[in-house]
């Protein structure tokens, strides 16, 4: 009986092989049941295109021969009934309504959509081909028409563009709008008075595109507070600017703001060209998440009050050929407070001689231009008279002696000037030239390094920080461990300092006429063998020379200093480079001597 089991039992394992082998007749034919289709259907992310064209291989479409026709080839298997009329469109350009009868079949086995139109294609025309998001693969995901690898973008349908003949049509912009913010990101000291204005433009010229006017409505622009609490927007003001691309200006002054708080102000992807195309906010061709296509602005409003900062006039220059006058201050203005009542321009430093003149306030509101169209010439000596009267936006008045309390009077008994300007010395007036004077640099070294370079000792310092003469940082020449320049060998001797801070290299080959450099400075050293010189070079660093003969600090100074304009005129014309050396013999040098101080530094040419 035992045998008879197992004969039986072998019989029954020889026949599942003999039936398990007869199952494949052809040994080539594939397993299908790990068989994996081509494309996006081994992962998740959309299928594209990888080629449209017509039957030459180009996007120059005939009438002659009739059979030509576009042929859009996918990376992966596609869906067919979602291969229509209605997800891959046909339209002429130049009237994208107007109707055309075409047909779309699919080809599963090339994975390629054929577009074939009933008649002739027309030379004079030209077509856009357009793959909408509702062409699918065999697992549903949809096209990922820019190529990111991300079929989740709310713009995703593929475009392509075809000509005829002769058809002299520009190219179709499948490219967003784009943005631009005033004030700029992480902008301080916003004015309540001012507006956010905003410049919005596309690519290519109307009527083949254009901003959609519709979509500049007040919705798709928002103001928060940095905690995320709405500001309500006042009523929306849109410019169109008659250019070739229709530039348009949107204008908000926003109602409710406070003082020193941030904000945060955001264009929104709502806004389109004709087309439909979205916001490209980040700017790189593409129209993706709202999260990266929106246009998002940090911005802080102004602080009326801050510790230790005074309102004081900063500089004041010609411009203009000599008939303009530019004054800066230190802290944005009040508008109402800058007027001929509070800002005048003698020829007498007695206060009389009045130079009658127009006054503008500057962009920033940091300043004002007195233009004076009546000025006879020649020059002579000017001087500038700017009441205490004048105020911020916060309403201090002018500190212009710097001891924290503004708009003081004269008070000989205690021995206060008044806070009125009045510039005892000679404003300098520029030679008159048929060129306008430019500030071509101007860094108050708050802002990191802006292109300069630093050898060993010289760098950025808040030690001698002053707000009325620049803010919280300076460029320093001493040790940063303990302020002083006593450089030690090892051992009790020290060393010699031979440190040189350079400003960037500045083009001025178009100026001809006049270069000049300003800055302030504080020094303090222990003896007239430690200074700093100001020196240039006009062939990148091979020599230098000192600026003007010689300008040379050093002594103790109580408080900072505005230094002379000084010439290069060997500079103009040229690609030049300013720096200031710093050296010391090798005696003392230790604290209380703090080396050198620098700040505001402004190069002007014309």
């Amino acid at each position: 009986m035992r045998k008879a089991l197992y004969t039986l039992t072998v019989i029954l394992l020889i026949g599942a092989v003999i039936v398990g082998c007869g199952k494949k007749e052809n040994p080539f034919e594939p397993i299908t049941s790990s068989y994996n289709v081509s494309g996006s259907l081994i992962s998740n992310r959309g299928p594209k295109v990888v080629s449209c064209t017509d039957l030459s291989g180009n996007q120059v479409i005939y009438h002659t021969p009739a059979y030509d026709e576009i042929g859009i080839v996918f990376d992966s298997d596609m869906e067919p009934s979602t291969i229509t009329t209605s997800t891959v469109k046909l339209q002429n350009v130049e009237n994208m309504t107007a109707p055309i009868t075409y047909t779309v079949t699919y080809d599963a086995k090339t994975k390629k959509a054929i577009i074939k139109i009933t008649g002739v294609w027309e030379d004079s025309k030209s077509y856009l081909v357009t793959v909408t998001t509702g062409a699918k693969d065999k697992r549903g995901n949809t096209i990922d028409g820019n190529g990111n690898d991300n079929n989740k973008d709310p713009q995703d349908s593929y475009h392509q563009q075809f000509w005829g003949a002769t058809s002299a049509v520009q190219y179709y912009n499948f490219r967003g709008p784009r943005a631009g913010v005033y004030p700029a990101n992480n902008t301080l000291a916003f004015a309540l008075t001012d507006s956010i204005r905003i410049t919005i433009w596309d690519d290519q010229i109307a009527p083949y595109d254009s901003i959609d006017p519709a979509t500049l409505i007040a919705s798709n622009f928002s103001l928060t507070t940095e905690a995320g609490v709405n500001v309500p927007l006042p009523t929306i003001s849109v410019t169109e600017v008659t250019t070739p691309q229709r530039v348009y200006l949107v204008k908000f002054r926003p109602l409710g703001l406070t003082e020193a708080t941030n904000y945060i102000f955001t264009v929104k992807t709502g806004i389109k060209d004709i087309h439909g195309n979205t916001l490209d906010g980040d700017d790189d061709n593409l129209s993706e998440r709202d999260s990266e296509d929106e246009v998002v602005v940090r911005f802080r409003t102004f602080d009326p009050y801050p510790t230790g900062l005074h309102l004081i006039v900063r500089e004041a220059y010609y411009t203009d050929n000599n008939n303009t006058l530019i004054i800066n201050f230190t802290r944005k203005m009040n508008v109402a407070s800058m007027n001929a009542t509070t800002i005048k321009l003698y020829d007498n430093n007695d206060a009389t001689g009045y130079i009658p003149g127009t006054i503008r306030v500057l962009p920033d509101s940091m300043g004002v231009s007195y233009t004076l169209e009546n000025r006879p010439r020649p020059l002579g000596t000017d001087y500038l008279w700017v009441s205490r009267a004048v105020r911020d936006t916060g309403g201090l008045m002018l500190d212009q002696n710097g001891n924290n309390f503004g708009g003081e009077p004269a008070n000989e008994a205690n021995g206060y000037v008044s806070d009125d300007f009045i510039n005892g010395t000679t404003l300098y007036a520029f030679p008159y030239t048929a060129s306008i004077v430019r500030c071509i640099f101007d860094d108050n070294v708050e802002n990191g390094s802006n292109g300069w370079s630093a050898q060993r000792l010289w760098h950025r310092s808040t030690r001698r920080a002053s707000a009325t003469w620049g803010g919280s940082y300076s460029w320093h020449c001493a040790d940063i461990s303990d302020s002083s320049y006593s450089i030690p060998y090892p051992g009790p001797a020290t060393t010699a300092v031979n440190d040189t801070l350079f400003l960037p290299s500045m083009n001025c080959i178009t100026y001809t006429n006049g270069l000049r450099i300003v800055y302030d400075w504080w020094s303090r050293t222990d003896g007239a063998a430690d200074a700093t010189r100001l020196i240039y070079s006009i062939d990148n660093g091979t020599n230098w020379n000192l600026v003007n003969g010689g300008a040379v600090y050093s002594g103790n100074q109580s408080n900072w200093t505005t230094g002379t304009w000084y010439n290069c005129n060997p500079g103009i014309g040229q690609i030049v480079r300013f720096a200031f050396a710093f050296n010391t013999d090798a005696a003392g040098n230790a604290y209380p001597s703090e080396g050198f101080y620098l700040d505001n530094i402004r190069v002007y040419a014309w």
